[in-house]
């Protein structure tokens, strides 16, 4: 019987995928599934770029810019030796594209009509992807050793599995 209404659900999410006038996202917080219509979407990403203490709307397509300047570091750097000719191969940028912003709705705070969104950035593909990866391939060892490092909601139970609070002790979380 599951069976039968999981195979009904997903039929009934793939209908809505490809209905055009319906954006289909992963709410910011607390895994679930948000449906909205696509107008209301892209006022709301709309909106959300108009804040012009975050964002600024540019004339051009940045990305000959920014490719010229990674480029130029990126030759500097296996210059002086810092990183391999087959490193500075691998980073060089081949026909970048502009990253895209989307947005995960807040379902978790007060809204009227659309709930505000938590910008992402997809970079696949952009300039500054594969430094991205060799940056994060790097620091990813050492993240580990810090003391404070949750990798993510399994391990900080383990991790705080046999901690013993004195009564009256308050757990606070934060999201940074």
């Amino acid at each position: 019987e599951r069976e039968r209404e999981r195979e009904h659900e997903k039929m009934a999410l793939e209908g809505l995928r490809r209905d055009k006038g319906l954006i289909i996202k992963p709410a910011d917080n607390g895994g679930a599934l948000t449906v909205m219509n696509t107008p209301d979407y892209e006022a709301g990403i709309l909106l959300m770029l108009s804040d012009k203490k975050f964002y600024k709307q540019v004339e051009n397509d940045m990305n000959p810019e920014f490719e010229k300047e990674v480029n130029k570091v990126i030759q500097v750097m296996n210059a002086f030796g810092h990183i391999t000719a087959e490193e500075a191969e691998y980073l060089t940028p081949n026909e970048p594209k502009t990253p895209e912003i989307y947005g995960l709705p807040k379902v978790h705070k007060n809204f009227d009509k659309m709930p505000p969104f938590r910008p992402i950035v997809r970079g696949c593909g952009s300039v500054c992807e594969k430094i991205s990866n060799l940056v994060d391939y790097h620091l990813q060892p050492l993240a580990r050793q810090n003391i404070s490092f949750v990798k993510d909601t399994t391990h900080f139970c383990k991790q705080i599995q046999n901690i013993k609070c004195k009564e009256g002790t308050i757990l606070v979380s934060a999201d940074v």
